[in-house]
């Protein structure tokens, strides 16, 4: 069922944009886009199902990997810090549609920074701190761009595809049983995710 949900919300939906695009007769060009983002999720899907025995540093080495590649044609830096040596704790009980939901906030943060925010570096930094039942993981992703508006009483927090792509970050890292923070000014913005120190059974807090 996750499965399925999964698949409907990012490939299917790619796939209708890109039958769409040629119904309407635009250029090649962008169906070419369009389809590259289809491969890019598709790969997503199957490369999250791989038994990473509770490793997420392999996902998201793995990750790494395509957001050079998508930041790469922008003339975008992509900076990879792990501040600790373990990188992040193991966790026998991650399960695939945890690491799901993990990167594809990570891809929300990196797209809007290419689309919206017209960023020239991006820093992804990987931390484990100590908390008061154990250690925790933390991953933020920086960048240099021209921030936005995040508060919630504002206009552009409401409306428009920046705004339902925070909402669905947000319901993303719930669903995991992580916290996401968002904060962001002229100088750039960072998306902060606490991962949980146990990821839970069920995605019952997506609701």
């Amino acid at each position: 069922t996750r499965l399925m949900r999964d698949l409907h919300d990012g490939l299917g939906g790619q796939l209708v944009s890109i039958v769409a695009l040629s119904e309407r007769g635009h250029e090649g060009a962008t169906i070419t886009d369009a389809a590259r983002a289809a491969l890019k999720d598709l790969r997503l899907v199957i490369d999250s199902m791989d038994d990473i025995g509770g490793d997420l540093m392999l996902a998201l080495g793995s990750w790494r990997e395509r957001a050079s590649a998508q930041l790469r044609p922008h003339d975008i830096t992509l900076d990879w810090r792990v501040a600790t040596p373990q990188g992040l704790p193991l966790h026998p009980e991650l399960r695939p549609w945890h690491v799901i939901q993990i990167v594809r906030i990570l891809d929300e943060a990196v797209t809007n920074a290419v689309k919206h925010a017209q960023a020239r570096r991006i820093a992804v930094t990987i931390d484990t701190l100590d908390g008061d039942r154990g250690p925790y993981g933390v991953i933020s992703v920086t960048d240099d761009g021209h921030g936005f508006a995040v508060s919630d009483n504002s206009e552009a927090a409401r409306t428009g595809q920046t705004a339902r792509g925070l909402r669905n970050m947000r319901s993303r890292a719930a669903r995991c049983g992580a916290m996401l923070d968002l904060s962001s000014d002229a100088s750039g913005t960072r998306v902060r995710l606490q991962l949980p120190q146990c990821f839970p059974d069920s995605d019952a807090a997506a609701g």
